[in-house]
């Protein structure tokens, strides 16, 4: 019967653990990419609005950025309930 060398099996398991750490670091990374993408036209828009790109920064992170002017609004696409 044929036994693995220890060696084998700690330096298996030690590449093992840095596949499943270095996967959850890249889903880690693409989600902040993904979220310094979506909010940097916020960031634009309150630069051009006066405020410091420092300032700016942190309040297009912390709050939801403003409905885009030509969006059509919920009353006027007629997905929005009927009022009486």
């Amino acid at each position: 019967m044929y036994v693995v060398p220890a060696p084998y099996v700690l330096g298996s398991l030690f590449v093992l653990a840095g596949v499943v750490t270095l996967a959850s670091v890249v889903g880690t990374v693409f989600l902040w990419i993904t979220v310094a993408y979506l909010l940097w036209p916020v960031r634009r828009r309150l630069v051009a609005r006066g405020w410091t790109p420092r300032v700016a920064s942190l309040l297009s992170a912390e709050l939801d950025p403003p409905p885009l002017d030509d969006a059509p609004s919920p009353e006027s696409s007629g997905d929005a309930p009927d009022r009486q």
